[in-house]
């Protein structure tokens, strides 16, 4: 079998034989692995949680951009929707989950929103804060 990457780059980040890489036959010890090499990650970048070793998935408590109250805080843990456009359009404004985000202000005309990123003010709709999920702080 010839081995392409990435698993030469995996073999020499996480320290495991390839064959353990390629058969997965030791699933536990890779994952173990895995697990310390991204820093014990507890979403994934989807922002869904991973669940623990013991199969336990963590309970998220999780809203809308658009719930959120003015002037508080919170972390961006993921999207609703999945369409290029949308996801441009917040790779364009800086948002990708785990960002700090602040609500400043709702439009009461069309619910649009005012939001500061990383000291930065966006003007957002109300359509984009209903596909955007958040952590409150």
């Amino acid at each position: 079998m010839v081995i392409s990457a990435p698993y030469p780059t995996l073999y020499g980040s996480i320290g495991l034989p390839c064959s353990i890489i390629v058969n997965n036959s030791e699933s536990k010890k890779l994952t173990d692995k895995l697990d310390h090499f991204l820093n014990y990650p507890k979403f994934d970048p989807h922002g869904e949680p991973i669940p623990t070793k013991s199969g336990i998935i963590p309970s998220t408590k999780r809203i809308t951009l658009s719930e959120m109250k003015i002037n508080s805080k919170g972390i961006i843990m993921g999207v609703s929707l999945d369409n290029k456009e949308f996801l441009d359009h917040l790779t364009k404004i800086s948002i990708s989950i785990g960002t700090k985000i602040e609500a400043i202000d709702r439009i009461i005309f069309d619910q649009s929103m005012k939001i500061k990123i990383n000291s930065k003010i966006e003007h957002i709709s109300k359509e984009i804060a209903n596909n955007i999920l958040i952590k409150v702080n």
